[in-house]
């Protein structure tokens, strides 16, 4: 005769426990009960759910997920504690993670011990929530900020309420800033810290929403966009001629020199720049501008992200915009730290020689010391490749300027290889 339920299951000890009862009023207490946690996951079965927070969760610690807030949707007693209890013992203890994880997550798990900070409806902390978390965090530059009484202040009074023995105005300024980044629905005005909460997101929310959202090839054509104006020929000695990150076998060389852009990807040259250098007639019209580390050409795409998305936002503000003025001076830091990874990432320039050894021609790198030059003038890219080209570092490979008489002294060396008193030389020589 098969058993009932109640014939066949026995009731777990534990649930019996007040504090398991009570779990919801201190949920940082129950998750330091369990030790390192080997005894709770040794009793305890890992649902589907709690495997996907665990993924998703887990991989966020690491770094390697933009998925920050979680939602547990369950009823009452639908085990969001429970998980939440499971969840917080492997980020306390995450040499728990290859016994409980699947293998594969457990491979991309990379982080060293969280911290863990626990916040129920039921708190009603002097400090209010965000205090109270930064306590338990321990970030005490940030627990003063939140103790402040509720109202608008500005920088100079919130430091003069924070000033303390030892401690610098500098602290205080850096941990404000930090804050304005990070917390997504604090509102400011003019000379204005913060001044009240609301539920429309500040700048540093939408930005990173809208960074997010932008479609591949927006970025792809905007960072064509500004290689070509950085890069556009004006005195047209060096080349003549750019093209930008364009599908090499779809290029063809022919008139003026060209100076083509190749996203670095880790080789030296890029891997697919020397095929194609060879199957060219014409191989001293080429100019390649590129870099060597793959990981700061990604940096170039992540920045112009940002920028494009602040772009974007501002155009949409007017004058006298709550955001206008935060905005602009924000489009002005995003311009600078694109400038600066654009320059770091493409500073490597080949140029075609031929080599003595045995003839072949090949092109020869030379990097560009203190990065790519983004401005105007003689402070051009322009202008940089131009001086480099003309200078021992690349072996003169560029003449600036031909006298009449140079033109001749060249001319004469290879048509009369034996000297120019001797100008009768075979034109299947010349030719050959």
């Amino acid at each position: 005769m098969i058993k009932t339920v109640k014939q066949a299951c026995r009731f777990n000890p534990i649930i019996r426990d007040y504090r398991m009862s009570q779990e919801i009023e201190n949920l940082a207490g129950l998750i330091n009960d369990e030790g390192d946690g080997r005894e709770f996951f040794s009793r305890n079965f890992i649902t589907h759910g709690m495997a996907q927070l665990f993924h998703e969760e887990l991989l966020r610690l690491s770094g390697k997920s933009d998925q920050a807030v979680f939602e547990l949707a369950q009823a009452m007693s639908g085990g969001k504690t429970h998980m939440m209890i499971a969840l917080g013992l492997l980020a306390r203890h995450p040499h728990l993670c290859s016994d409980v994880l699947p293998p594969d997550l457990a491979a991309r798990v990379d982080f060293g011990t969280a911290r863990i900070a626990t916040f129920s409806g039921r708190n009603n902390p002097d400090n209010y929530i965000w205090g109270e978390i930064a306590s338990q965090l321990c970030a005490e530059d940030a627990n003063e900020i939140y103790e402040i009484p509720n109202h608008a202040k500005d920088e100079i009074e919130l430091i003069e309420f924070l000033a303390a023995p030892q401690r610098k105005p500098d602290e205080f300024l850096q941990a404000m800033q930090r804050l304005r980044e990070a917390a997504w629905y604090l509102h400011g005005e003019e000379q204005c810290f913060f001044i009240f909460i609301k539920e429309t997101e500040n700048l540093s929310r939408q930005i990173e929403r809208n960074t997010k959202e932008i479609p591949q090839p927006k970025i792809d054509q905007a960072l064509i966009n500004r290689l070509t104006g950085i890069l556009e020929p004006v005195r047209k000695i060096a080349y003549q001629d750019v093209q930008v990150l364009p599908k090499l076998d779809e290029l063809k060389l022919g008139g003026p020199r060209t100076l083509i852009v190749i996203k670095p990807d880790g080789k030296v040259p890029p891997s697919k720049l020397p095929n194609f250098f060879d199957y060219q007639q014409e191989k001293n019209n080429l100019l390649v501008l590129t870099g060597q580390d793959s990981l700061l050409a990604d940096a170039v795409e992540e920045r112009l992200r940002e920028l494009y998305a602040i772009e974007q936002i501002h155009k949409r503000l007017r004058p006298g915009d709550t955001l206008f003025e935060d905005s602009r001076d924000r489009l002005e830091e995003a311009e600078d730290r694109f400038g600066k990874a654009l320059s770091a990432a493409y500073n490597r320039l080949y140029f075609p020689v031929n080599n003595p050894v045995d003839g072949r021609d090949v092109l020869a790198g030379v990097t560009i010391d203190q990065g790519l030059k983004i401005g105007q003038g003689d402070q051009s890219a322009e202008v940089q490749i131009e001086s480099l080209l003309a200078s021992p570092r690349a072996d003169y490979k560029l003449v600036r300027e031909l006298t009449k008489d140079e033109y001749f002294a060249q001319a004469e060396e290879y048509l009369w290889p034996s000297g120019k008193d001797n100008r009768r030389t075979p034109w299947k020589d010349v030719v050959t």
